[in-house]
């Protein structure tokens, strides 16, 4: 199945309990888009957490796991959200499981230099940063011309879904596309259909949700998103 612009553009946000969540999951929009977001948590960072971090750490035997339920979804792209306290040390292992993007948090970095050593070693992955509303955003001239893509989280209290959207990230939005108007940005967070069109309009180009795609009728959830751009 072809995608086009619209597949492309919504993004939906799974925040696993294990593999086999991922797999139901992508189950349900495999050929309905073309990326899929994994948030990974580590209850550190937020006070949330997801696989593989009941438990323990992301072990090499689950890595090898995660890499086999991704090449199984051909059709879809992966995109990991690490919602985590050393994204630095464990982005690698999911670049080599297989992911296509990987997001840090600004928050999260000890040096945003980190990312050109991640890749130097990943040059195929693209890297994108996700900044908070209260983020001063004049911290992404430190990341070009490395970082492809912006998150802005739509919600304050990140970790969660079915949070309240937060109006402040549509001056966040306005400003980033003002000051690098060819920085891909994407919204997590708040993202339903009540507020994907404003979020357009100020110039978010991919978003991200969990409820408003995963709660009822995915297909026609999908639909309607994307018909409201």
């Amino acid at each position: 199945m072809k995608m086009n612009k619209l597949n492309e553009k919504i993004i939906p946000a799974i925040m696993p309990k294990d593999l086999q969540d991922i797999a139901l999951s992508c189950d349900k929009v495999s050929e309905k888009v073309s990326w899929v977001q994994i948030d990974i948590m580590d209850k550190q960072f937020v006070d949330s957490v997801s696989w593989p971090y009941q438990d323990q750490i992301f072990s090499l035997k689950e890595a090898e796991e995660l890499g086999k339920l991704i090449s199984e979804y051909k059709e879809l792209s992966f995109e990991i959200d690490l919602m985590v306290s050393n994204p630095e040390t464990i982005a690698p292992v999911f670049a080599n499981a297989g992911a296509k993007r990987i997001i840090f948090h600004h928050r999260s970095l000890r040096d945003p230099r980190a990312i050109e050593r991640f890749e130097e070693y990943h040059p195929d992955v693209e890297i994108g940063v996700a900044l908070h509303v209260d983020d001063d955003l004049n911290v992404i001239d430190s990341y070009l011309p490395i970082v492809s893509t912006i998150q802005c989280m739509g919600i304050e209290n990140v970790g969660y879904q079915n949070q309240k959207f937060t109006e402040k990230v549509l001056d966040m939005i306005a400003h980033i596309k003002g000051h690098h108007p060819d920085m891909e940005i994407q919204v997590d967070g708040g993202v339903s259909k009540e507020t994907i069109k404003l979020l357009a309009e100020a110039g978010a180009e991919r978003f991200v949700s969990g409820s408003a795609v995963f709660t009822g009728d995915v297909e026609k959830n999908i639909k309607e998103l994307g018909s409201l751009i």
